[in-house]
């Protein structure tokens, strides 16, 4: 996924054998374990501000 669409896909293991999908683009991103917490914004950081779409 490009990072211009400022989203994340994060995967953990679910009940069972499954596995959980998640994409991300906003909020907290949870990820246990180990324990950590990051706001999704913050992996975006170091990038330019995104084009606006109705220009």
């Amino acid at each position: 996924m490009p990072a211009a669409a400022r989203c994340r896909i994060h995967h953990r293991r679910g009940q069972g054998r499954g596995v959980e999908t998640h994409i991300v683009s906003a909020g907290m991103l949870d990820l246990r374990p180990p324990g950590l917490r990051l706001p999704v914004a913050d992996l975006f950081a170091d990038l330019p501000p995104p084009a606006d779409p109705a220009a």
